[in-house]
């Protein structure tokens, strides 16, 4: 940063990012997190662009949701971000009912409070272009997952048919992007952002804690200020269709980037436990009568 000695900095690697290398830069009480965006990432599809990633970051900072940006750089491409003072959540912290609401109000905020992105994203536009790099480089995937791919087009049916509002998402709302700071809950790494369905932040949430449907439900009525059966159902859908996308990603990170942004993190072994958790919700979730409901009482 400007006027800092660069003999009183100090660096510190932070561990948890799966897409790209982040640091804690101190400087006495000073602190930032640099976010330095893998490169490889944007050059084989696997995430959006690196300039909507910037700009999204800077929306949700601004709102307040996320990390504010205090500056961009180029050579290489960079965020300086505020360091958020508080505690890093774990998997397990989502299934904690009042922590479950307090995640619920936080991604409304996100939707609500944040100006709308300039681009679009969908979890189907993500699975087919991940899918298309498993044909292009014969990529190895878990066991069965491509077995499910005629159920997941029923479900990229019935959602686009009654398709929800679109809002500023996220698109990854596991446990390690959402900070605990003073009771409020933050939202931070905009890798995968754009304007969607607003059911798919919220199914995303659900999946990534493991929730059971009584949980999901809360997490739906914290988010819509009510229960919905038509927007629960919507909701465990997208996290089905969420979770499948992910494993689809960590197959293409494990064998396609030429450096792995973490050297401490199992890629390949992620891929495979995203895939566990669909065919466990899978066999749990009455699918087809969720994808009735989906569509709404019309329907």
């Amino acid at each position: 940063m400007p006027g800092w000695d660069p003999e009183t900095i100090d660096i510190e690697v932070l561990s948890r990012g799966w897409a790209n290398k982040n640091y804690l830069v101190k400087n006495g009480d000073e602190r930032y997190v640099v976010k330095i965006l893998t490169q490889a990432m944007g050059e084989f599809g696997l995430s959006i662009p690196r300039e909507d990633i910037m700009r999204n970051t800077e929306l949700a900072g601004g709102a307040g949701v996320g990390a504010r940006v205090v500056a961009r750089l180029e050579a290489p491409p960079a965020l300086v971000l505020e360091y958020l003072h508080g505690r890093t959540l774990e998997p397990e912290d989502i299934r904690v009912p009042a922590m479950t609401e307090r995640i619920g109000r936080a991604i409304a905020r996100l939707h609500r409070d944040t100006q709308p992105f300039e681009n679009d994203v969908s979890a189907w536009d993500f699975i087919n272009r991940y899918l298309e790099l498993v044909d292009r480089h014969g990529l190895r995937t878990p066991d069965g997952l491509l077995d499910l791919l005629p159920m997941i087009g029923r479900m990229e049916s019935a959602l686009v048919e009654t398709a929800g509002l679109p809002v500023p998402s996220q698109v990854d709302t596991y446990a390690w992007n959402l900070i605990d700071v003073a009771g409020e809950i933050r939202i931070i790494d905009y890798d995968f952002s754009g304007m969607t369905d607003e059911c798919f932040d919220v199914g995303d949430a659900a999946m990534e804690g493991d929730l059971d449907p009584d949980e999901t439900a809360r997490l739906v009525e914290s988010y819509f200020g009510g229960y919905d059966a038509t927007k629960l159902a919507r909701v465990q859908l997208f996290g089905i269709a969420a979770q499948y996308m992910w494993s689809l990603l960590f197959t293409g990170m494990a064998q396609l980037l030429p450096e792995l942004p973490s050297d401490e993190l199992d890629y390949w072994g992620e891929a495979s436990l995203r895939w566990e958790w669909v065919a466990k919700q899978v066999d749990r979730l009455p699918v087809g009568k969720l994808l009735e409901i989906a569509k709404g009482p019309s329907a």
